[in-house]
């Protein structure tokens, strides 16, 4: 719940793809970006209209948009939280108690689920499920535990995120090979024979089937109540993102293949390269040990196949160009299973040679071991979180004082709608649930030459979700229409950058409006880590100043983000009340 509260937004994707499409929906305004064109239509309503219930029944308790914003995200955390139980409560009952403590110790500190919990997006949703279908996936072989495992993946895959439903793979592969059947306490691993293999397959392809037509058929036709027009929103997304050489994600940008060993560090710190070793150090531990199996209710075999999704997906992003913290969201809970497993393991190594050696207090070794490996994860981890909300929180601080009894006291004095501007800083625009009702968000020119997004086509029954908006593409290019003229911007969100403060500032694209002072007056500013004067070491976890001081100088640097006003404007509203008066 507290990751609801204080987690920044970390992708500016999460703001203009679905928090802003769903303000649309329940306010009548908000911004549009190109996949919701219906030239495109690669995003489907059918997941923001769910969102969008969610929105309006929790706007009956909420005094403002600022504080339903929090609500909806309480909900993301409660059904984050619920998943995470579940399937913590199957990995004790399944596998070993000792697994199910390590796992849930992993998931409370994790500064990775602290982002991907409350965040909304597809990846967030296609994570719950993944949780839910992989919980389903220890059960006993059975006909309801392969139509539930598919049908979760298939959610995931078709409401959600579909890249999600590669993880369906795995679980299908041991379906066939390793059923597991229960006699009392033992288990037994049969072969299946070719008739049961036949069997088994038909029956997945008729859950699968079933699936897709439980799913589908619904989001197919609320998204043609939206679109006005028939499509397949998945399959769109596969195909543009997959099959679209010329355009696709490439153009967005890519990393190099280390992104997400770093990136995985950041929110896992050493359980990230402990999952990674999960196999090796699970098959060093099934060699010396002498277990026939691993416990009551699972084989090593069986094992073995839990820990593969991940190492699937991380392999298969791995050797995408385009590389984003968020396609790894799916599989954070399983990162943190397969350190679970790999600790576990490195515990029973440990204690099997401590006995072959005859060293006294040996498990007790083993739990030092375990315990300074979670001393250290939950130190980094709650360091990364800090860290987050220290650096990167100003743009959410700032965009919330506009919901402040002095700025709204200030808006209302207007009896029109105001414009609040945003240059370089667009990216962190929160959503319009920042915003009182009588302010909109509007963009000038920065050195920014991609596509910004434009406002959905207001008028009745949400007549923009089915009207193709102009001045949209693919290819990310740079449509001119979507800026306003500065001289319409009532307020501005601006943050001080020292390289762009040269002498008439005024004539490069990308000003520093703070330094103006003769056309910008301060409201209220908060400090912003600047990344290239901050030392390297010092941004990624948050360090008492005198612990900074003795890692490294200089420490970290922060520059001012600020809410301007335009310099007379209260002088031109008093003008312009007294002409209505």
């Amino acid at each position: 719940m507290l990751a609801s509260l204080f987690t920044v937004i970390t992708d500016c994707d999460e703001t203009f793809n679905y928090w802003e499409p769903t303000h649309y929906l329940h306010y009548g305004y908000g911004l549009q970006t190109w996949e919701y064109s219906p030239k495109y239509s690669i995003r489907s309503w059918a997941y923001v209209s769910l969102h969008t219930l969610i929105s309006k029944i929790l706007s009956i308790p909420s005094h403002n948009k600022y504080q339903l914003f929090f609500f909806i995200r309480a909900v993301f955390a409660i059904v984050s939280t619920y998943c995470e139980t579940h399937l913590y409560q199957t990995i004790v009952n399944y596998t070993n108690p000792y697994i199910g403590q390590f796992f849930l110790f992993g998931i409370i500190y994790c500064a990775g689920m602290s982002i991907a919990s409350v965040a909304y997006l597809p990846s967030t949703f296609a994570m719950y499920t993944t949780m839910l279908a992989f919980a389903m996936s220890f059960q006993e072989s059975s006909k309801k535990k392969t139509f539930f495992v598919i049908f979760y993946y298939a959610l995931g895959g078709l409401l959600g995120w579909p890249f999600s439903a590669v993880l369906v793979f795995p679980f299908v592969f041991e379906d066939l090979l390793f059923p597991s059947i229960k006699k009392e306490t033992k288990i037994i691993v049969s072969k299946l024979n070719i008739k049961d293999s036949l069997l088994k397959v038909k029956d997945i392809i008729i859950f699968g089937l079933l699936s897709i037509l439980i799913i589908l058929g619904p989001m197919m036709i609320i998204d043609y109540i939206f679109y006005k027009k028939w499509t397949v929103v998945p399959l769109n997304i596969v195909l543009y993102n997959v099959f679209s050489s010329d355009k696709g994600p490439n153009i967005y940008g890519t990393e190099p293949w280390h992104y997400y060993f770093l990136n995985g560090f950041l929110n896992f710190n050493i359980l990230f390269f402990l999952a990674l070793l999960s196999i090796p150090i699970l098959a060093l531990e099934a060699l010396i040990s002498n277990r026939p199996h691993l416990f009551s209710k699972m084989t090593y075999s069986t094992l073995f196949m839990k820990l593969i999704p991940m190492y699937l997906w991380i392999g298969i992003f791995t050797a995408q160009p385009h590389k984003e913290e968020r396609f790894l969201f799916v599989i954070y809970p399983l990162i943190i299973f397969n350190a679970a497993v790999a600790i576990f393991s490195i515990k029973r190594i440990l204690n099997i040679l401590t006995q072959l050696i005859h060293l006294k207090n040996g498990k007790k070794f083993g739990r030092i071991i375990v315990g300074l490996i979670f001393a250290i994860y939950s130190v980094l981890s709650i360091s990364r979180i800090l860290s987050l909300y220290v650096n990167y929180s100003a743009p959410m601080k700032v965009y919330s004082y506009l919901n402040s009894k002095t700025m709204l006291e200030e808006l209302n004095s207007y009896n029109h709608n105001i414009t609040v501007c945003v240059g370089k800083e667009w990216y962190h625009f929160p959503t319009h649930y920042f915003m009182p009702n009588n302010t909109r968000i509007g963009f000038v020119k920065s050195k920014f030459d991609g596509l910004l997004p434009g406002y959905f086509k207001e008028g009745e029954n949400h007549i923009g979700t089915w009207v193709i908006p102009e001045g949209m593409n693919d290819l990310n290019q740079e449509e001119f229409d979507k800026y306003v003229d500065i001289e319409q911007c009532s307020y501005m969100v601006d943050l001080y950058v020292e390289e762009n403060e040269v002498k008439n500032s005024e004539n490069l694209i990308e000003p520093n409006y703070i330094t103006q002072t003769d056309k910008w007056e301060k409201v209220v500013c908060k400090s912003f880590i600047n990344k290239n004067k901050s030392n390297a070491l010092l941004r990624p976890f948050f360090f008492p100043k005198v612990i900074r001081n003795i890692i490294a100088k200089p420490g970290l640097v922060y520059d001012d983000y600020c809410l301007l006003r335009k310099v007379g404007l209260n002088h031109q509203n008093e003008e312009s009340e007294k002409d209505n008066n």
